[in-house]
């Protein structure tokens, strides 16, 4: 092969790679901007940044979708009873959340939290839900915690260890 014909082949090549992309942007467009927006989208992350927020000592669970959050927590103690200030843990995960939302995570329809205090003879389980929007709202200063704390349903039930509660 001699140089004029390398020539001609890499011209060739080029107009080739050019008309390739030009139909690749095209056709990219094209499904792009046909494509409905995502309003259900829940980045990941969201739930791994509220893992990170809470103490791996509660062994945090957490699921996370537009409609529900729901979040499990467990504290361990080394003593009959869990002491009256753990239900204050609640509010830990509470404001872990609301660090997430005002990062720009979305607001879930429905919160629960479940946290299982276990003593060493006594479980404590204490359960509370709230609406998402008023959690937003708390989040964001609009709602006072004294407000937040009158409308969520607010739970507490204890059993012994080997027993249900």
């Amino acid at each position: 092969m001699n140089r004029r014909q390398k020539r001609i082949l890499i011209i060739f090549g080029i107009v080739d790679l050019i008309v390739v992309m030009a139909l690749g942007v095209t056709l990219g467009h094209d499904l792009w901007s046909s494509s409905p927006v995502r309003t259900d989208f829940l980045p990941a992350a969201c739930p791994q940044g509220l893992l990170q927020a809470l103490p791996s000592s509660l062994q945090p669970a957490v699921a996370w979708t537009p409609d529900r959050l729901d979040l499990t927590l467990n504290a361990h103690y080394a003593a009959p009873t869990p002491p009256a200030e753990t239900p204050q843990l609640l509010w830990k995960a509470l404001d872990g959340i609301a660090a997430m939302l005002r990062l720009g995570c979305p607001a879930p329809a429905q919160v629960t939290i479940r946290l299982t205090a276990n003593g060493e003879t006594i479980t404590q389980y204490h359960i509370v839900q709230l609406d998402g929007a008023e959690l937003a709202a708390w989040a964001a200063g609009t709602l006072s915690e004294a407000e937040l704390a009158t409308r969520a349903a607010y739970r507490q039930l204890s059993g012994q260890v080997d027993g249900n509660p």
